[in-house]
């Protein structure tokens, strides 16, 4: 198969919006210091028990003031991370809310991890959700089923089945052999396990379904 995504950066910019304005989170960042001296004699157990320091003073404060000096390219940050061009990430940043905004303030590198993440998910979402397969003239040949090294134990990780393509299926966990049951009980003419590097591509990178039925 082949695929095609279509759907407009409008959809993706108001999804976004939305979803930022209603579950973005950022931890402030807060400075801890502790102030100290060393002690004006020091011996050898002091040395060896780490205590040759002597508190004098604990501070601890928001780093607001210093985050102020510290400067960010907001756009291009959230751009490479998301992948997307400026222009979007721009009409994303001027609709959200102010108060959201100003999580910037509060913390920028959050701000921009957290944003983007948000918007990266949202972007797969919109990209699964606009997805079209097209059938082509492209087979496999039937070896793609043969399973080399085929060991293990009969009635543990090795079933003797009837409806597989095979007499015989390995399964590589417990959710596995009960589904296999139910595909033998159900209404299923023939299935078959597919092998990991069975691969279909996608948007979001490559999927390996695990199984292959025919009702």
């Amino acid at each position: 198969t082949v695929y095609e995504v279509d759907f407009s950066d409008e959809e993706l910019i108001k999804k976004s919006v939305l979803t930022i304005d209603d579950k973005l989170t950022v931890k402030k960042v807060i400075v801890h210091i502790t102030e100290g001296e060393q002690k004006k004699t020091i011996d050898e157990i002091s040395l060896k028990a780490s205590n040759s320091m002597v508190k004098t003073n604990d501070v601890t404060e928001k780093a607001n003031s210093l985050l102020g000096s510290v400067k960010y390219d907001l756009i291009g940050e959230i751009a490479k991370e998301t992948r997307l061009n400026r222009k979007t990430v721009v009409s994303i940043l001027q609709k959200i809310k102010a108060n959201t905004f100003y999580n910037f303030q509060v913390n920028p590198e959050g701000f921009i991890k957290e944003i983007s993440k948000i918007i990266n998910d949202e972007k797969a979402a919109t990209l699964i959700n606009n997805i079209v397969y097209s059938k082509t003239d492209n087979t496999y040949e039937d070896k793609i089923f043969t399973v080399n090294n085929f060991k293990g134990s009969l009635n543990s990780n090795i079933l003797e089945v009837k409806k597989h393509i095979y007499d015989y299926l390995k399964t590589d966990s417990k959710i596995e052999q009960e589904f296999s049951k139910e595909l033998e009980s159900g209404e299923v003419l023939v299935y078959a396990k597919l092998p990991n590097d069975f691969k279909i591509p996608t948007p979001v990178g490559n999927y390996n379904p695990d199984w292959a039925i025919v009702f």
